[in-house]
Order: structure tokens, then C-alpha cells, then sequence
């Protein structure tokens, strides 16, 4: 709880200052493409922050021509490795924040950003831990092919959403405690240990 309540301050949702952050390495797998290509069909006054660090030879200026390549018309914010206070304050400050991979196991960046008051966007048809977190009050799964459509209608309505209290209830530490010492406790009871 102290870790929550000292990392993540967010800001009121009126007063956030982006409109999309996108929290993954430079990895070919964390698919910015995706982003970049829904971003050419998006407004170009959005704001974006891209936050990420080197990986299999990428880097923010390769990232950066890749958002010219599909068309990305925005202006975006780039930051590479940067301490953990200042992407939560990105996190903190934005209205969406989006997931792109199609399999991996666990996306911090996924909880981070609930708790952080931010709407999670995701790929509808990934394999990622987080996707099921996402609900009414959390986000929206994107559908490939319309993911500039869907991402568009989250950023539309992103200020009704409440995904910051619905991780605190779900997701918080005491709460995931008491859900894994009632599975072993109910374990311990079947097996006839004390």
C-alpha cells in the first residue's frame, strides 16, 4: 500500500495532460507498429509519451522512424530508461495507456498503469496476463483491424471509466495475500494437514 500510495499520485483526470503512453522496451514483440499504424489514422494533435529502453539493437531513434514509416502524425514524447518516479508520473498524467504485445507472460506496465488511473488499452487477442483485468470500469480490448477505431471510442470516454479504483480493490497487495493464503489454506485442509 505504502508502494501505491507514494509512486502513484494521479492526477485528476481533467487535468491530465496526455492523451496515450505506451510503457514497453524497444522489443520487436512489444509491436509499436500497431500503436504507430492506429496513430495514422487517429487526430495528429493527440498527445502521445512512448517509454522504453534499448532492446535487440533498437533504440528511441529507431522507434521513432518507425512511427514515420506507418504514418504516425503526431508529435510524439520519447523517453528511454528512465528512472521508475518519472514513468509513473507519465503513468499519473495520462488518459490511456497502451499494451501492444501478443504473448508474454506478465505486463507490469499493464497494473501499473490501472493504478495509476489510467483507461488500459489491449490487443484483444493477446496472450498477455493483464487482458483480464481489463472490464467495464478498466479499459477496452482492441479488435485487430479496428484498433484505431476502438482506441479512439477509450479516449472518448476514458474519464467515466474508474480503472485506478477497481485496482485497488481487485489488484492491491492484501488483496492478492488473501487470495493466495485462502487457495493454500483450503489446499492445506483437503490434504488433512494441520
Amino acid at each position: 500500500v505504502l508502494f501505491r500510495s507514494v509512486l502513484y499520485q494521479p492526477k485528476p483526470f481533467a487535468d491530465r495532460t496526455k492523451d496515450i503512453v505506451m510503457v514497453a522496451n524497444w522489443g520487436e514483440f512489444k509491436r509499436h507498429w500497431d500503436l504507430f499504424r492506429a496513430l495514422a489514422q487517429l487526430p495528429p494533435g493527440l498527445k502521445v509519451v512512448l517509454i522504453g529502453q534499448k532492446e535487440g539493437g533498437r533504440d528511441k531513434e529507431f522507434i521513432r522512424r518507425l512511427a514515420r514509416e506507418f504514418g504516425a502524425r503526431q508529435e510524439l514524447e520519447i523517453h528511454e530508461s528512465i528512472p521508475i518516479h518519472a514513468v509513473a508520473a507519465h503513468q499519473c498524467d495520462a488518459k490511456v495507456s497502451v499494451i501492444m504485445s501478443r504473448r508474454e507472460g506478465c505486463c507490469v506496465a499493464a497494473v501499473e498503469s490501472l493504478f495509476a488511473g489510467c483507461a488500459l488499452a489491449m490487443r484483444a487477442d493477446a496472450h498477455v496476463g493483464p487482458l483480464a483485468y481489463i472490464n467495464e470500469q478498466t479499459g477496452a480490448r482492441l479488435r485487430p483491424g479496428r484498433i484505431a477505431e476502438d482506441l479512439s471510442s477509450l479516449l472518448g470516454r476514458a474519464g467515466q471509466l474508474h480503472p485506478r479504483e477497481w485496482a485497488v480493490k481487485n489488484l492491491a497487495c492484501h488483496v492478492s495475500h488473501a487470495k493466495v493464503n485462502a487457495v493454500l489454506r483450503d489446499e492445506t485442509l483437503r490434504a488433512g494437514r494441520p
